[in-house]
């Protein structure tokens, strides 16, 4: 199995609050040009949720300016941050939100483009991805590329990393 290093990307802001482009895109160039294999862009580790989606969109385009797409994956908060980071051809990792059942989760799974990841998390939707969900996802064919999250077992918490799902 090969292994490859995805680490969360900052998004610098200035002394008011505001996104700073000139200091992030530096940070893009210099973070580019390292043995990383990949970044993720606003996700939950840097906050992209209390990020605008023209922020987002900002943050996507920095980094596109100096790594190559698939050294890129966008966190996705929204149907918007999807269609985003489709346009720049990077691919999306979409927070399960709000979800309120498994037929819920299915049909937000079976929404997804190919080569989605997602991020699930307790904190954004009761229902997470999980063996089960994963089972009916693939049988439905919407088992997305990978995964990153938690989950509560009778094991206690645990975090982890699904990859080459089905539409990898």
């Amino acid at each position: 199995m090969d292994v490859e290093i995805v680490v969360p990307a900052l998004a610098l802001r200035d002394d008011s609050g505001r996104l700073d482009e000139a200091a992030t895109a530096a940070y893009a160039a210099r973070g580019s040009a390292t043995w990383i294999d990949q970044f993720l862009l606003s996700g939950t580790t840097t906050r992209g949720d209390s990020m605008t989606l023209d922020e987002r969109a900002a943050v996507l385009d920095i980094w596109v300016d100096v790594a190559p797409p698939a050294r890129l994956l966008a966190g996705c908060w929204s149907a918007s941050d999807i269609d985003q980071a489709q346009q720049r051809g990077v691919a999306p990792i979409v927070v399960m939100r709000d979800l309120v059942d498994r037929a819920a989760a299915l049909a937000f799974l079976q929404s997804l483009p190919v080569g989605a990841y997602v991020y699930s998390h307790p904190t954004h939707s009761p229902v997470t991805l999980d063996a089960e969900l994963c089972a009916a996802a693939r049988k439905d064919g919407c088992l997305p590329a990978g995964a990153q999250g938690e989950a509560q077992s009778r094991f206690g918490w645990s975090r982890g990393v699904l990859g080459a799902g089905a539409q990898a």
